[in-house]
């Protein structure tokens, strides 16, 4: 998934804008996975709803992750980490790289809010909620190079205080990589400035953590458009099973199942990750922004290697199925 359409963002905009003012109290989501962020909190409750928000993050629905987060924050107000998630899931990803005008004004309070309830909190919570001060500005500019920068300088300095922290590691990566969204690789193949930075630190995290749930899902966009994206096949396979209620992240490991001819592995996952969009649907309801477009993909990459393997009426039925989620202007 390279980039959404203006009416996503649009849709997304308006989704996002409504965040804050859900009534329903947000609810847990099953297949997310086991992985866990112990957060300065004396709400189990509330720890779970961070959980849940990471997960989210990690499998770049951020409308859900607000969500969640929001839940946290309602629970336990002074959760510092709580707040953090918020204005982290406010910003850019390699698919979305600006902050939309409705997640500014929440970015901004939110973060805040973290930074006026970090007196208790952990030292590494401390310096993540400082870096993350970093990644934003009021106004916010149409450039964010500058900002991306000082973010990705600043959670360098937090991840070489914490080398065994995987979390810190993987959003540190992400911050390389919102440096040069889908541009790790030149035409000859050759690393891109940070690329090999962004590659030792994933793949020293998934020493520390091998089913790390973000650093998976991130190494495959890493090496997928590189000279060897086998290099990824271990990730790949991973995310298979990580978070099975994730469509998204299911879906990530048919990006390295086509660029190595791994047609029915592709097809197999697309269908456990369409299945997926289909449970979270039943829950969550229609996709909005930038989530109608991945509930798209995955039904596009299950027809594209179906085509691949002769499978004329299951890539139809995909083809049409990924036209029937996308609005008209797409």
């Amino acid at each position: 998934m390279k980039k959404a359409t203006k009416t996503s963002f649009v849709a997304l905009t308006l989704a996002m804008a409504l965040v804050g003012v859900v009534s329903a109290k947000e609810q847990f989501f099953g297949g997310l996975g086991a992985y866990e962020r112990k957060v300065t909190t004396n709400s189990r409750e509330a720890q779970r709803y961070f959980n849940q928000g990471l997960a989210f993050v990690q499998g770049f629905n951020d409308v859900e992750a607000i969500r969640s987060f929001q839940e946290a924050a309602r629970l336990d107000p002074k959760c510092a980490m709580a707040h953090w998630g918020i204005a982290l899931a406010c910003g850019p990803n390699i698919n979305l790289p600006w902050v939309l005008p409705s997640l500014a004004q929440l970015e901004r309070s939110e973060l805040r809010l973290a930074q006026e309830n970090a007196g208790q909190v952990s030292p590494v919570e401390q310096d993540l909620i400082k870096a993350l001060s970093h990644r934003y500005a009021n106004p916010q500019p149409e450039d964010r190079a500058v900002l991306n920068q000082a973010y990705a300088d600043a959670m360098r300095k937090v991840w070489q205080s914490y080398p065994n922290d995987p979390d810190v590691g993987a959003f540190f990566a992400e911050a390389m990589m919102d440096l040069r969204p889908w541009d790790q690789w030149n035409s000859k193949g050759q690393p891109n400035p940070g690329t090999e930075e962004i590659l030792a630190t994933l793949e020293t995290v998934l020493k520390l953590y091998p089913r790390h749930p973000f650093a998976n899902h991130l190494y495959i966009h890493a090496v997928e458009a590189s000279p060897h994206p086998e290099r990824a096949y271990k990730a790949a396979n991973r995310m298979r099973t990580l978070q099975p209620g994730i469509g998204h992240s299911v879906h990530m490991a048919s990006h390295i199942d086509i660029r190595c001819g791994r047609w029915q592995e592709a097809i197999d996952t697309s269908l456990k990750a369409v299945a997926a969009d289909r449970r979270y649907r039943k829950v969550a309801g229609p996709p909005v922004g930038i989530m109608e477009d991945y509930v798209a993909h995955d039904h596009h990459m299950l027809a594209f290697a179906a085509m691949m393997t002769g499978q004329r009426k299951l890539a139809m039925t995909h083809v049409r199925a990924m036209v029937a989620e996308l609005s008209p202007d797409d």
